[in-house]
């Protein structure tokens, strides 16, 4: 290539390097010691929204409330080149030297989460099982979520179905408890519970 085309074409280069890590510098630290003052579920539930931020980021969304984090990275439109500048993203914001086949090993949002809750080993003590870091992932969609009153009252069913499940398992594959206080609990009454539970009341 001639000098002149050269000297042209060497700014772009290194604005493509620094992709990837654009507005994630000198987070790490920051980064892990928000989570060290927060409990297990709370870690996974700011992983989550990190995650999520920094999908919504490489793939063109103005904000993460546009992504069904239930999907995986491939359903959500993620290619090779942006799974690559998540990883350098995610690189920077954590500290961590993580692979190009990031995506691949960890296909959701979810999984992903687990993944750097673990390799940032900030949960101390016996790792939550998967189902809080799946609740911490829910409590991260339900704040980001517009909920009109049809959908509030669609989670509040499937929520209340859910609690009479946990109670049914409870009994050891005995009769479930009396669950008509659940027939009875009104949408904003199981909205509140749900808050009171994770402390966000």
């Amino acid at each position: 290539m001639p000098p002149l085309l050269r000297s042209l074409a060497r700014p772009a280069a290194r604005r493509a390097a620094d992709a990837g890590t654009e507005a994630a510098t000198g987070a790490p630290s920051d980064l892990r010691e928000r989570l060290a003052a927060l409990s297990g579920p709370q870690q996974q539930a700011l992983l989550h929204r990190t995650v999520l931020g920094h999908v919504a980021a490489v793939l063109g969304h103005a904000s993460a409330a546009s992504l069904d984090a239930g999907r995986g990275f491939l359903d959500l439109g993620m290619s090779s080149l942006t799974a690559v500048e998540l990883r350098n993203r995610l690189n920077a914001e954590t500290g961590l030297s993580l692979p190009t086949t990031l995506i691949f090993d960890h296909p959701d949002p979810a999984a992903l989460v687990r993944h750097l809750h673990t390799q940032l080993g900030t949960g101390g003590g016996t790792p939550d099982q998967p189902v809080f870091a799946e609740l911490a992932a829910l409590e991260a969609a339900v704040g980001g979520a517009a909920l009109d009153e049809q959908d509030r009252a669609r989670l509040a069913q499937r929520l209340k179905a859910l609690r009479w499940k946990l109670d049914a398992t409870s009994q050891d594959g005995g009769e479930p408890e009396d669950d008509s206080d659940l027939d009875t609990t009104t949408d904003d009454e199981m909205f509140d519970l749900i808050d009171n539970e994770l402390g966000l009341a």
